[in-house]
């Protein structure tokens, strides 16, 4: 049985893969009060005595408001978790001979209208840090770092809009507007921002065949079909009701004009999946067939 070292395993989705794969795979489970994953000399001693097949990061900054406030800031926190944090762990990996799963995220790509998705898996990545948020060009600087120091002998794993039925830290992409509209605090749904998803069930499958099968490369974990916000809640909240309900809309294009920060809201987002369900010999999920799932795990 494969060892594998999740890097914030405690996380909404890292938490969730080792409760399912525990049974494919030793897992042993860490957070920063284990492994400052920041520090290099730090990274270096616990490889050093701590042996691994493979190690998934899914640690990172992900407080897309906040790393707004410290864009520029190379001593900020994101800077740190996100740029720097992937290479040392990068670094280790080489070292000792460790297959590097790291997590990102689709906000590495604008999602504008001079570079519109959905994209492929192969899609460059923006140099220019003012067209994408502080957290997704620091994520891309991440995924930089592995590829430099690793190659094509890590895989990259980008999520997108991740939900899951349960999970006590934080609400998600679904759960947030199910509990607004439970308050009757729902805001108007944008039905012209056309973007994909991923159930994080779904997801941990993904993440499961890639280990096995030791894929590197960068792949997508995402839903095979576009949507809008207004579709997918509309769809799940109506699955949850059992009846027709009426939803309040917007337009994006609208809000961008009196938005503060353009590069927060994506308007052609989305992830496609094409190469990495060949590599990986599946098919994945269409975003209803997900989102039926999710309910039906309430």
């Amino acid at each position: 049985m494969k060892k594998v070292l999740a890097i914030g395993g405690s996380g909404m989705v890292g938490s969730r893969f080792c409760e399912l794969a525990s049974s494919k795979f030793d897992i042993v489970s860490i957070d920063e009060k284990t492994l400052d994953i920041t520090d290099r000399n730090a990274v270096e001693k616990y490889f050093g005595e701590n042996k691994f097949d493979s190690v998934v990061n899914f640690s990172a900054y992900t407080n897309v408001s906040e790393g707004e406030n410290d864009r520029g800031n190379e001593e900020g926190l994101a800077w740190k978790l996100n740029v720097l944090a992937p290479g040392y762990l990068a670094e280790a990996c080489l070292k000792n001979n460790i297959f590097l799963v790291h997590i990102s995220t689709d906000m590495v790509f604008s999602g504008g209208k001079s570079d519109p998705g959905p994209y492929s898996e192969d899609h460059l990545i923006p140099e220019d840090s003012s067209v994408v948020t502080w957290y997704g060009y620091t994520k891309g600087l991440g995924e930089k770092a592995v590829k430099n120091i690793l190659g094509e002998k890590a895989c990259i794993l980008r999520l997108i809009y991740p939900f899951r039925s349960h999970f006590e830290g934080k609400l998600d992409y679904l759960r947030k507007p199910i509990q607004l509209y439970k308050e009757d605090k729902l805001y108007p749904l944008f039905t012209d921002q056309k973007l994909t998803t991923i159930f994080v069930d779904d997801a941990c499958r993904i993440l499961e065949r890639i280990l096995e099968k030791g894929q590197t490369g960068i792949l997508h974990a995402s839903c095979t079909d576009l949507a809008s916000p207004y579709d997918h809640v509309l769809y799940v909240l109506e699955k949850i009701e059992g009846k027709g309900i009426e939803l309040k809309t917007g337009l994006i294009e609208e809000f961008l004009k009196t938005a503060s920060s353009v590069v927060r809201y994506p308007q052609f987002g989305g992830l496609k999946t094409e190469r990495t369900q060949e590599v990986l010999g599946m098919k994945f999920r269409t975003w209803r067939q997900m989102v039926d799932s999710f309910v039906s795990n309430l």
